[in-house]
């Protein structure tokens, strides 16, 4: 098992820092909280439906490929959205 989902996602961070620019590395990346890791789904929140739609449009390859590298190839992230204090799952 590669560690907790803290672990797990600083270990992706690390990667993610060195291949996007800085600013959106700080903007993007730095306010997502990993939630829990349950065999091969990492489970991260995000502050907004923006971010949701800014890492899957933008940056969905580079997600796969980091986190595939920590879990495993059949890795799953899923997004925990705080949409009006309300939380939404999604893949």
């Amino acid at each position: 098992m590669p560690g907790t989902c803290q672990d797990v996602w600083k270990n992706c961070l690390t990667t993610i820092a060195k291949e996007v620019e800085p600013e959106k590395y700080t903007t993007l990346f730095e306010p997502i909280q990993p939630l829990s890791l349950h065999e091969e789904t990492l489970t991260i929140r995000v502050p907004s439906q923006y971010y949701h739609h800014e890492l899957e449009n933008n940056y969905a390859p580079l997600l796969k490929k980091v986190i595939s590298s920590e879990i495993g190839v059949n890795a799953q992230l899923l997004y925990n959205i705080v949409v009006d204090n309300t939380i939404t799952i999604y893949k």
